[in-house]
């Protein structure tokens, strides 16, 4: 698949955001172990994780320029209850108290659901 250069930039820069917030959350290994996808038939859904299999589904929408805060913030939040899971076992709440803390370390407002109003589309 060819990816325009302005995108090859953007998530290289996702990926060495991603690598930073594994590295202060004490799991370096994170990245290597996580497989990240982008897809577009998610409905409103911003991003999903699935526990068992360490995916990330990350909706296309994303990809937008203009939408990069957000790429970085839904991936945070997605590998955020990744880490949660593997720290504190599969039980916690969903957006409890540990992975709230995982998005204030990463430098995020630990916000449950991003309204879909908050990303740009052409």
């Amino acid at each position: 698949m060819s990816m325009d250069p302005d995108t090859a930039v953007r998530l290289e820069r996702m990926f060495r955001a991603a690598q930073d917030w594994s590295v202060r959350w004490g799991l370096t290994r994170l990245m290597r172990d996580v497989d990240i996808e982008f897809a577009e038939d998610m409905g409103d859904a911003l991003g999903r994780c699935d526990l068992r299999t360490l995916q990330v589904r990350l909706h296309g929408v994303l990809l937008d320029p203009r939408n990069e805060r957000l790429l970085h913030e839904t991936l945070c939040h997605e590998l955020a209850h990744i880490v949660a899971s593997v720290r504190y076992g599969t039980r916690i709440a969903e957006h409890g108290v540990e992975w709230a803390g995982y998005m204030k370390m990463a430098g995020f407002d630990p916000r449950p659901v991003v309204p879909w109003s908050a990303v740009q589309q052409s």
